[in-house]
């Protein structure tokens, strides 16, 4: 056992690393259900929507495949956050992550879309072979459900909004009923301007 101690004690020291770092790895805490409480995140995008009052956001920004600008934005879970934040002050990489409860995307597009079907179509073709076009709070959405690589089923709704130039996409499992019921809640609090 003191041979075991003192290899472990030299690999550390060789690496330059203290033996307290090895002690630090990052844990994967249980995954607690989104809460009924709901707190309203706002963007400096314009947007608005409810998010269950134990979950955070995961924010990215980049351009899609098609140039479109896009802002990412993931609520996950306090477990997947901590764990996340983590490896990043870690140094280490993200690699396959808990699937966020739903992910908001708004993307600025590089033309004007003619349509909501069009533009949905024109990006996402997959997802339009369940698509049909709703009334939502006085706005006309296209919703489509499916199931992704790993026969999970979501569900996608997609708002075009200044004219044409905006499309915002909220995305997110609805396997179990509070699943679907955070994705509901954020589709009635959505408020664009």
């Amino acid at each position: 056992m003191n041979r075991e101690i003192a290899a472990l004690f030299a690999i550390t020291v060789g690496l330059g690393l203290a033996p307290s770092e090895i002690a630090l790895a990052c844990d994967y805490g249980a995954i607690p259900e989104p809460s009924p409480e709901v707190r309203l995140y706002a963007t400096d995008l314009g947007l608005q929507f409810a998010i269950p009052q134990n979950y955070s956001i995961r924010s990215a920004w980049g351009y899609s495949r098609n140039g479109d600008y896009q802002v990412r934005l993931e609520v996950v879970d306090p477990a997947t956050f901590a764990y996340d934040q983590c490896l990043v002050e870690r140094g280490e990489l993200l690699g396959e992550r808990t699937p966020p409860l739903f992910t908001l995307r708004d993307l600025r597009l590089l033309k004007t879309a003619p349509g909501l079907g069009a533009a949905v179509q024109e990006r996402y073709p997959w997802l339009m072979s369940n698509a049909a076009i709703e009334q939502v709070k006085g706005m006309q959405v296209l919703t489509t459900y499916y199931q992704n690589d790993y026969q999970q089923s979501l569900v996608s709704v997609f708002w075009l909004v200044d004219g044409g130039d905006r499309l915002v996409w909220l995305e997110g499992l609805i396997e179990e009923s509070v699943q679907a019921a955070a994705i509901e809640r954020a589709i009635e609090s959505m408020v664009i301007d």
